[in-house]
């Protein structure tokens, strides 16, 4: 990596690319510390939305080392390495997919924990940890419910993004008058 270089009008481009990745890696782990914990020692983390965000901006390879990165306190979290693979394989799959197919981050991540992330979920909680069935289904059911939910923050602040860089008034104008709000 090279310097971040500061020119008279700011960062340097690549800089800036480096120092939003960091930034969001920095936010992913505190979504996963500040989690929500619920019942029964199960927590809804935060994570993997910053790992999306950083797979739908900077590609599959760079939103899977995110999402490796932002995972790695669910192996303190949780004391074993299996959740961390199986947000990483989200990140760059989902990341993967989007590139080729320009889906919403949200239905991409839906049929992840369809197909793959429900896959995941059974071979190292069910075989490799053995845990019991019931248990199983409730964490595969707690990790899908919170992977989408988080694929729909994801969803909601690049929907922002994009509503603030085109021309506000009239995408203001154009909602509002959409959806009869005033």
């Amino acid at each position: 990596m090279g310097k971040i270089a500061v020119s008279k009008r700011g960062f340097h481009p690549q800089g800036l690319k480096i120092v939003c990745f960091i930034g969001l890696i920095i936010l992913g782990l505190l979504g996963n510390y500040y989690r929500a914990k619920l019942f029964l020692g199960v927590d809804f983390i935060f994570g993997s939305v910053a790992a999306l965000l950083a797979a739908r901006f900077y590609g599959p390879f760079w939103g899977g080392l995110a999402g490796a990165a932002i995972g790695s306190y669910t192996w303190v979290l949780w004391s074993h390495p299996y959740a961390m693979i199986i947000f990483t394989v989200e990140a760059a799959l989902v990341g993967w997919v989007r590139q080729r197919h320009r889906q919403s981050l949200l239905l991409l991540d839906g049929l992840y924990w369809l197909v793959v992330g429900s896959l995941l979920v059974a071979l190292f909680y069910g075989a490799v940890l053995q845990v019991g069935v019931l248990q199983v289904q409730l964490i595969l059911l707690k990790q899908a419910l919170n992977g989408v939910c988080n694929a729909l923050i994801a969803s909601g602040i690049l929907g922002i993004f994009l509503f603030w860089d085109s021309d506000f008034r009239k995408n203001f104008n154009r909602f509002v008058g959409h959806y009869g709000m005033f």
